[in-house]
């Protein structure tokens, strides 16, 4: 038997939840979320789309990463963020809570220090290869 949000295992899952990578939403999409119940998966489906849905929270909760957000600044994506909040009509859905979690700019990018970091374990490694012949 799956969970969905209703399911007695999810009640009360809304407040405990820190961070949207506990609903395994990664931290470099901008993405959509909503409780899991009846009526969610349809909706969600038509309104993700091309995206696919996806699960967290073993089964509580709904998500999908919002289309054509990749690269877009923090306000543009939050705008498709809105668009993709506000597509289902009344009815389609049987429960208000929803929210968002916004791309972090820095996720996925390299910084010069993180580059840095990673020149000199590269010259470390190719430094002690080279001593063992």
């Amino acid at each position: 038997m799956s969970l969905n949000a209703t399911s007695p295992g999810c009640f009360g899952t809304t407040a405990m939840i820190s961070s949207t990578y506990e609903m395994g939403i990664p931290p470099n999409i901008t993405a959509y979320y909503r409780p899991n119940t009846n009526k969610t998966l349809a909706t969600m489906t038509r309104c993700c789309s091309p995206s696919p849905v996806n699960v967290g929270m073993e089964g509580c909760f709904l998500w999908c990463e919002v289309a054509g957000t990749r690269g877009k600044s923090p306000e543009e994506a939050e705008a498709l963020a809105k668009a993709v909040s506000s597509c289902g009509k009344p009815g389609d859905y049987d429960t208000y809570a929803s929210g968002t979690h916004i791309a972090e700019e820095s996720a996925g990018k390299v910084t010069m220090s993180g580059a840095m970091v990673l020149m000199g374990l590269m010259a470390s490694l190719a430094i002690s290869i080279n001593g063992l012949f």
